[in-house]
């Protein structure tokens, strides 16, 4: 019986220790938009404009909208840096230049972005993660 009991709690502690090497890895994912580009491209007659967040590292990303002709060729294309911090699924931009709206990302599913531009709560986009 002794033999038994014994047995069995080195069993437990094994396990225990397996368990807690284990739940470790999901600290280890990193940042989850660092890297990341979300986008959406209008398709017209006479070309495309693509409206785009790219996100550079942990802190800034760059709002961008490129427009093309009907050839392909880029006649004009903007880029606004912003700082940003996160929170779930809410992202809060806020501009690196004077005379740039304050943005808001609501990610839904992972891979969609309602973009809104907070200062007159207008929906500017919604993005989908490349």
């Amino acid at each position: 019986m002794k033999k038994t009991l014994k047995f069995l709690s080195w069993m437990f502690v094994a396990v225990l220790s397996v368990l807690s090497f284990s739940s470790c890895s999901d600290d280890d994912e990193g940042h989850p938009y660092a890297g990341t580009v979300w986008e959406y491209e209008d398709i017209y007659e006479s070309g495309t404009i693509t409206t785009r967040i790219r996100f550079a590292d942990e802190t800034k990303a760059y709002y961008e909208v490129e427009q093309r002709n009907a050839g392909g060729t880029i006649v004009d294309n903007t880029s606004s840096p912003y700082s940003y911090t996160y929170s779930g699924t809410l992202i809060v931009f806020r501009p690196q230049q004077t005379g740039k709206a304050n943005l808001e990302g609501v990610v839904s599913e992972g891979v969609k972005m309602v973009l809104t531009n907070t200062s007159n709560g207008e929906e500017i986009s919604i993005l989908y993660k490349k």
